[in-house]
């Protein structure tokens, strides 16, 4: 989590940040649901 945040952090200083937005969500959104999937489970 500490990981994810630091990079969020670091893409806002960048130019690029609507493709960077665009990445982070695609990958962040089905892993978070995946981590609330493993809790749930155990």
């Amino acid at each position: 989590m500490l990981t994810i945040s630091s990079l969020i952090l670091n893409i806002r200083n960048e130019e690029d940040f609507g493709l960077y937005h665009i990445i982070i969500l695609s990958v962040g959104i089905p892993f978070t649901l995946l981590w609330c999937a493993i809790g749930i489970l155990m």
